[in-house]
């Protein structure tokens, strides 16, 4: 099963990818480590440290928690497309020229 993505930029031109293995699927999964990495760099503009470990561990023991203690941990989260504090941040200032289609 593929996977494609096109993303168009403010100036019309288009930039496409596609994959056709990714982790999970024809491949290996990917380890725990890969995971918390990729949610560390996904998340550190958006969550307080406190907030990305208490949710990945949250996540990592999903079968020994319960759901309300997963959900209390996400509501503390700022609204979506902010950071903690509310503010947007400059990462996404300056990612802002696209636009997913």
């Amino acid at each position: 099963m593929a996977a494609r993505i096109t993303v168009t930029l403010h100036d019309g031109r288009a930039l496409d990818r596609e994959v056709t293995e990714y982790p999970g699927l024809n491949a290996p999964a990917m380890s725990w480590k890969h995971v918390a990495r990729k949610f560390d760099q996904l998340g550190r503009d958006r969550l307080t440290p406190d907030q990305g470990r208490g949710i990945a561990d949250a996540v990592r023991t999903l079968d020994a928690i319960r759901v309300s203690d997963l959900t209390r941990l996400l509501a503390s989260v700022g609204r979506a497309g902010t950071g903690p504090d509310g503010a947007v941040p400059s990462s996404q200032e300056e990612s802002g020229h696209a636009r997913r289609t």
